[in-house]
């Protein structure tokens, strides 16, 4: 299952989660819906972080241009319009550290809608052993244990003189 922490954000993926034990069918079935919930979970947190980075974003662009605007001498900007702030603020690094957290945020999202897919393939793959399981796909032919070498070998005599006879027919 999906390791936790005190904060719900630092939950992180497990391969172990999207592994199938067809041995343990029950036990996987039951982990399920719990993990899929950690992780969906997981991904609203994180949709709600990249929305406050974009909202951060925007704020730092806007409080940039208007400082750039109120004093354009300390960003070198010789004309003041709309270009030319929109270029200065795009190079500021309070800007640049605000875009990487977006992107961030961004991939964190992407990672973790990965992993609530992921879960969605194995429910779908469960149910899909589940009804193999039934029809016992699983199922390994056994030899009676009490079978003695010399029966199978009487057994295997008696077949072949029966398809010996069946060809001379």
């Amino acid at each position: 299952m999906a390791k936790k922490s005190k904060e719900p954000e630092a939950l992180e993926t497990d391969a172990n989660d999207f592994h199938i034990d067809r041995d343990r069918l029950d036990v996987e079935w039951e982990k399920q819906a719990e993990t899929f919930h950690s992780y969906a979970v997981l991904l609203a947190n994180r949709r709600d972080r990249l929305n406050e980075a974009e909202a951060a974003l925007d704020v730092c662009e806007a409080e940039l241009g208007l400082a750039i605007r109120n004093d354009p001498a300390r960003y070198q900007v010789p004309k003041v319009n709309n270009d030319a702030i929109s270029e200065t603020v795009r190079v500021q690094p309070e800007y640049q550290e605000a875009v990487r957290a977006v992107n961030k945020a961004k991939h964190r999202v992407e990672l973790t809608k990965a992993a609530v897919d992921a879960m969605d393939h194995k429910k779908k793959a469960l149910e899909n052993m589940v009804v193999l399981h039934g029809r016992a796909y699983f199922a390994d032919p056994l030899m009676p244990r009490e079978v003695e070498p010399t029966t199978i070998k009487h057994i295997k005599e008696r077949s072949r003189r029966a398809a010996a006879r069946d060809e001379g027919q």
